[in-house]
Parts: structure tokens; sequence; C-alpha cells
């Protein structure tokens, strides 16, 4: 009967080792855990399990680790795991039968990667299991990886549906952060003793997690230019990149970059959402739709675990999809398609029934009562705020949108994209100092809208504030002049203005 090693590195996991190892002890035959300098209950843990302890100093390289944990290994096949890992039950069976095989194998699992934080699970395919042999070895300090070993060595490579539950992603933005941190070092040492492009698209990762944008944008340029990088992370290269794009108004660009990405993915699911985004933004609304209906079939797809073939698989949130699609469909006027978005929203397990009347009432053109007001004003989220403000400005009376919005205004009050449409209400209801305020706070914001400037501007004209403007252009033309054609109507403006403001 061919043996199973459990083979794993650890340090300070008294909160997850336990439940890893109960996943697995009724199928291994041995635990080989190389600790890397606990301070707390983890090796206690592992001797109550009859683990196989090793001591190993850190030296800021993952694959060192994996490598000494190998070679205290004597089993036929290898299992490696993390301790915030655990085999799902029903997996057991299959993992056992693939014992059997003599060949050298290397067995892809399903990593499904919890996370109800942010609602946007994973699904990642990587090589956890192979036969044991000679010469085999882990490679890259952080991000380790096998399979190019085992086929160096005349492995076969084959897909299972074996599934591991991965919690790491299940914490909050501090700890997730820590990890991102704990990984960067290693990883850009790396990236400069072997600057690939999958070292580039993990350090794009990184920084994200990490919160440093011009480093996320520029190593996903640089990974995205390797014809050998995996197609699928070449389109997540791309949707990022589309995706920040948009978010600076420049159209022109993320459209070039969300077509290159479905060239090379056309499922993914949030690349179509994001094409979604971006073909409304050019005022393309069938094909918006299209691409947000074919987002929520492919998310499906992967959340029901059909044809993941993947490495990477992000599940989006499914509401965050329809709310897109429900905005898409009342501002084409699209009633087929309102009520197929509806329909879907419908079904969740998550919606709200009180929400479903409220969207119907809005898209109906009837106002909602005050209590109605305030329970809409504690579900309302950033996903379905571009509905809502659609929806609300479909009310008859321009008051009755006002006094919605300033329900809202607490919520949102950092949302430049729910201050533009604050601001607008308040100029058209004849309170252009506050509309000013509103704008003027906005400007300060990190995300910008541009078209602030110019209402600003227009409220400055009006109430003869002639002073404010010229500081006004001169912040526009330094925060603004990369958008396509924001530069232009500046220009424009400050020579239709240019009497003015010498006198």
């Amino acid at each position: 009967m061919p043996k199973l090693t459990l083979s794993m590195i650890v340090k300070n996991e008294e909160a997850n080792l336990r439940d890893c190892l109960e996943s697995i002890k009724d199928i291994v035959d041995e635990i080989v855990i190389v600790d890397t300098g606990s301070t707390d209950k983890t090796l206690k843990i592992a001797e109550e399990f009859g683990a196989k302890i090793f001591r190993f100093n850190w030296i800021n390289d993952f694959s060192a680790a994996r490598n000494f944990a190998l070679k205290q290994s004597t089993g036929d096949w290898i299992l490696y795991l993390d301790a915030d890992e655990r085999l799902e039950r029903r997996s057991k069976l299959e993992l056992s039968n693939l014992l059997q095989k003599n060949a050298l194998t290397g067995v892809n699992c399903l990593i499904n990667n919890i996370d109800e934080i942010t609602g946007t699970p994973k699904f990642m395919k990587y090589i956890r299991l192979f036969s044991n042999s000679a010469n085999i070895n882990f490679s890259g300090k952080a991000h380790e990886q096998i399979e190019a070993s085992l086929l160096e060595n005349g492995y076969s490579i084959v897909s299972s549906k074996i599934e591991i539950i991965h919690l790491g992603y299940n914490v909050g933005k501090v700890e997730l952060k820590k990890k991102a941190e704990r990984n960067l070092l290693p990883l850009l040492e790396e990236y400069l003793s072997n600057p690939s492009s999958y070292y580039a698209f993990q350090l794009a990762n990184t920084y994200k997690v990490i919160g440093d944008r011009p480093n996320e944008i520029k190593y996903h340029q640089i990974a995205i230019q390797d014809p050998k990088l995996k197609n699928e992370y070449k389109a997540i290269g791309y949707l990022t990149l589309a995706d920040y794009s948009m978010r600076d108004n420049n159209i022109n660009l993320a459209l070039d970059y969300v077509t290159v990405g479905l060239e090379l993915d056309k499922n993914h699911p949030l690349l179509n959402l994001v094409a979604s985004q971006v073909h409304n933004s050019i005022n393309e609304k069938s094909k918006a739709i299209q691409f947000c209906k074919t987002a929520l079939i492919e998310n499906r797809k992967i959340k029901n675990k059909e044809n993941i073939t993947n490495s990477i698989d992000v599940i989006v949130p499914e509401e965050k999809i329809l709310k897109h699609g429900l905005y898409l469909s009342v501002s084409s006027e699209n009633e087929y398609m309102f009520n197929y978005f509806l329909s879907e929203l419908s079904k969740l397990r998550s919606s709200d029934k009180l929400e479903m009347e409220f969207i119907e009432k809005l898209h109906n053109f009837i106002e909602l009562n005050e209590n109605e007001l305030v329970y809409l004003s504690q579900i309302i989220d950033v996903d379905s705020l571009d509905l809502y403000l659609l929806l609300i400005s479909r009310i008859e009376s321009i008051q009755s949108q006002l006094n919605s919005l300033l329900f809202l205004n607490d919520k949102f009050e950092t949302n430049s994209k729910f201050l533009t449409k604050l601001g607008l209400m308040l100029n058209e209801n004849g309170y252009s100092s506050e509309a000013a305020q509103v704008f003027e706070r906005s400007l300060k914001l990190e995300v910008k809208d541009p078209s602030q400037v110019f209402y600003l501007i227009s409220i400055y004209v009006n109430e003869n504030k002639y002073d404010k403007i010229p500081e006004l252009l001169e912040f526009a033309l330094n925060e603004f002049s990369h958008i396509v054609g924001v530069k232009d109507k500046l220009h424009s403006v400050i020579k239709k203005l240019e009497p003015i403001l010498i006198n």
C-alpha cells in the first residue's frame, strides 16, 4: 500500500493547525512539520497528532523551507498544505484512489479560497499532491512552485477534483496587508534574481493588497508583455489596468485593455463586468448589457465549480453583477432585461424583498416615503449606488430627488460620484453656495470627478466669484490634463474667461 506524507512548514499557527490536521489525520501515514520559529502552542498541537517535528532557521525563502521538509518526508506520495488549509471531506476517496498510480505524477488540486470579508472568493488550481522521488524540489523564494521540477524529472501532470479549503483570505484588511508585506521582500529578491513575468504578476498582486497602486500597475504592465505568461494571468493584468484607466477617466485606454483581455480569456467574469462598464461609458448600451449577462453566466459556472480550467478564477458577488445589469437596463430603457435581472436578483438567498419593492417603485417613478428612505440609506452600498442614483433621478419632483440624496449624504460623503449628483441637485434647487461647497470638498478626495471643475466654474461665474477661478483652473490643469478631451475643454474655458479674469 503506497504511503502518504503530509508535508508542512509552520510558524505560530495554533489558531489553524488543529483543524488542518483533523482534516487529514485518517488518510496520511506520516506528518512532517517544519517549524520556522513558533512561540505559541503550534508544536504542542503537532505533537498531539504524532507529527515528526523539525526546526528550520527562516532565511526569507519559502522554497528552502519546503525543500527541507521534502527531505524529511519518506512517503511514496507527498501532500503539502498550509496550516490555514483543510482537505475537503468528500475529496478523500479520490485522493486515496490516486495513490494507487505507479507512474511519476503531479496532481492539480482545486484550492477554494474562502473570502467572506470582501465577498470575492477565488478558485485556484495548483499541484499539491505528487509522487515522491529523488531530485524534485520547489523553486521561488515566495509563491513557491513544484511544477517545473516535476516536468524536468519526467512527471505527467493530471487534473483532479480534490478540493482544499483555504481560509487565508478570510481575514481583515490589516491581517492581509501584513501577509502581503511578509511576502514582498522574498518576492522582490526572487524577481531580482529571476525577473520572470510570473513573479512580476505576483508582485503586482502583492502591491495591490498593500495598497501601492503605482507599483501594482508597473508590474502588471511588465507581466503582460511576456508571450509565455499564461493567458489567465495576462487577463487579470489587463482587467486591472482597464479598471484603473476607467477610474482615471481614460476610457479609450480602458477599452483597449478590455478588448485585448477578452481575446485572451473571453469567459472571465470580472473582465466581462469591467468590459460592460467600459462599453456603457461610451454609450454602447446593448454591448454593455451582453457583457454583463456573460459575466453573470460565467460567474455562476465557477461558483458551481463547473468547467474550472484556469489557475485562478475569481467569483464576483452576484448581487454586484445583477445590480449593474439593472442599472444598464434602466438607463437604456430595456424593460425586458430589467425584468430579467430583477427576477435573477430576487432568486438570491441574500436578496431583500423590501429592496425589490423599492427598485420597482422607483423604476415606476414612485417616490419613497421617509421611512423607506431611511431603510434604503441603510442597505445601499457602493456596488448599488449607480443603480439608485439613476432610479432617484427618475422621481418627477426635483425637490424629492434632493431629499432622497440628502438621506444618503452621511453614508457617501467621500464618494465623488455621489457628491457630483448631490451638487447638481443642490444647484438645480437654487442652493448654489451649498453646491459649490460640495464640489470643493469632493475635489479634495483621492478619486476626483473632472466634471465638477466645470460645474464649479459655472457657479463662480454666476456668483461673481472670479477670484476663485484662476486657482481652480491651475489645479484642474495639473490634475486632469492626462484625460483625453479634458485638457482641450479647460483651454477652451480659459480662452472664454480670459477677458473677465484679466479685468
